[in-house]
């Protein structure tokens, strides 16, 4: 199963209250899900490029800057809609980007939007940072956010990146996030 970036120490609380009442295991497809009245937890298998189910490292190895790929944490710092700078206060926690590679040296991305935490595996094309799947993270609702971009929706359309000394800049779609390395 993937493990949960080291940021994600919140969503423990979360399962433990889903654990809290008795549990119905079902199988979807290749995913397990796990709810009770107090919530749902999916757990997919992670598999490898061909397809087969891989075994995950109990730790990863930090990403290295050469032949230009980012490595470690990254928090927004600003966020701008076409040139306007927008309020971020809405997010409840820090809007968060960390860059790894695995013991096997494959890409991944995980982080926070500020409210749901995400995850998966990257690789670069020219200038733009692509998934090669649909990011994988939690869905809960969070008010206040409803009219601010999606952190998300931005990774999944390949966004263009520009680094500038330890400052990230993500842009897609005329919204531009912009981060600073921790």
């Amino acid at each position: 199963m993937m493990g949960c970036p080291p940021d994600l120490a919140a969503n423990e609380d979360r399962i433990a209250q889903l654990f809290s009442e008795p549990v119905k295991l079902s199988r979807e497809g290749d995913a397990l899900a796990l709810r009770s009245g107090r919530g749902e937890l999916q757990l997919a298998p992670v598999t490898d490029s061909a397809g087969d189910a891989a075994s995950q490292p109990a730790g990863t190895v930090p990403d290295t800057q050469a032949g230009g790929q980012l490595s470690g944490s990254y928090t927004l710092t600003e966020l701008r809609r076409d040139g306007q700078v927008l309020e971020t206060s809405a997010f409840v926690r820090p809007v968060t980007l960390s860059f790894t590679r695995d013991a096997q040296g494959r890409a991944t991305l995980g982080g926070s939007d500020g409210c749901n935490a995400f995850g998966g595996a990257y690789e670069w094309t020219g200038d733009s940072l692509r998934l090669n799947e649909p990011s994988v993270g939690t869905l809960m609702f969070c008010a206040g956010t409803e009219n601010l971009p999606s952190l998300s929706a931005a990774l999944n359309a390949a966004p263009t990146l520009t680094r500038s000394g330890d400052t990230l800049t993500l842009s897609s779609g005329g919204v531009d996030w912009v981060f600073r390395h921790d």
